[in-house]
């Protein structure tokens, strides 16, 4: 049997946590993080497969994170949610490396389709 692959999903708002735990608890093990600070201290504990991030949060940004993560898990897909409409956010987001940028409020038969394929992507670079 295959392993289920993990997410770690970062968002400081529990309603944005709470739904997005509920479109994929059911076809991943997901690991939720209210803060960025939060966020980096799983990701040196535990192993994931793919980081989905909000862009604005209070403290260490979904930025920040994604620095984090390209500097010390370089090969981990990540996929951006925010409700910032800033172009420069998204670029930065993009330069860095981000799968996909998915703007809030979501479709979300899109960011299921999404995951899958940046999860499907993780599969083959292995």
């Amino acid at each position: 049997m295959m392993r289920q692959s993990s997410i770690l999903i970062v968002d400081d708002e529990r309603p944005i946590l709470n739904l997005l735990g509920a479109i994929f608890s059911h076809r991943y093990r997901c690991t939720m993080a209210e803060s960025g600070q939060e966020a980096m201290e799983l990701l040196k504990a535990d192993s994931f497969d793919l980081l989905i991030s909000d862009l604005l949060m209070p403290g260490i940004s979904g930025i920040d994170l994604c620095q984090f993560v390209r500097g010390e898990f370089p090969q981990l897909p990540i996929v951006v949610i925010s409700g910032i409409v800033e172009l420069r956010h998204q670029v930065e987001a993009m330069q860095l490396g981000v799968f996909s940028c998915v703007p809030k409020p979501f479709n979300i038969p899109q960011l299921v389709s999404i995951v899958g394929n940046a999860l499907s992507r993780d599969v083959i670079a292995a």
